[in-house]
């Protein structure tokens, strides 16, 4: 490395300039390290291979547990280790080779990075409890909703596109509540609190 890293005397180890300019990646390293011989350790004992596989929180388990369920059949040694978090946390993950792939719902496709394909579509549609006023509409307008209290969900992946379009038409969305929680936004709309 071309100097000392560490001086080892009496009162233990000290780290010199060099060892502390480089102790971050040779702690990186070293975790990888552990890592890998923690997989290697039970792929052996268990004759078991992990499969990290990265969630957005809003892609629900009814989409894809049956997907899952047959492929371990077909395959009995995959053992699955499912990651929710953010898109963009996941990509990180992704990046840092923590994990094998990534199942997300993004408005568009990612980076060059990263190979993107698509699985399924769906629709995205306004969602109101079963005794508010729209329900009896076949088409809503945008410029009506403006006036309901809007449930914001805070990781929801078209928010941004959402922003825009209400900018552009010059209308403004109240949010009445937000939270990062799929669930409490859907119990919220539920109760009549307001629309997602």
């Amino acid at each position: 490395m071309g100097g000392e890293l560490f001086i080892r005397d009496r009162s233990g180890c000290l780290l010199t300039s060099p060892g502390r300019l480089v102790e971050s990646n040779f702690r990186k390293i070293f975790k990888e390290m552990v890592a890998t011989k923690a997989d290697a350790i039970r792929f052996t004992q268990f004759n078991n291979m992990p499969l990290r596989i990265g969630l957005m929180a809003i892609i629900g388990a009814q989409r894809l547990s049956q997907i899952f369920a047959h492929y371990q059949q077909e395959f009995p040694n995959i053992e699955f280790e499912l990651i929710v978090e953010s898109e963009a946390e996941l990509l990180k993950q992704l990046e840092s080779d923590l994990l094998d792939f990534v199942i997300s719902a993004t408005a568009q496709l990612l980076a060059s990075l990263f190979q993107s394909t698509l699985l399924y579509t769906e629709r995205y549609v306004v969602s109101f409890n079963s005794k508010h006023r729209f329900n009896k509409l076949s088409k809503i307008d945008l410029k009506e909703i403006q006036s309901e209290p809007y449930m914001d969900r805070l990781n929801c992946e078209l928010r941004d596109k959402l922003r825009v379009i209400c900018q552009d038409q010059e209308i403004n969305l109240y949010a009445a509540y937000r939270s990062n929680s799929e669930d409490w936004i859907v119990n919220l709309v539920r109760t009549g609190m307001g629309w997602r």
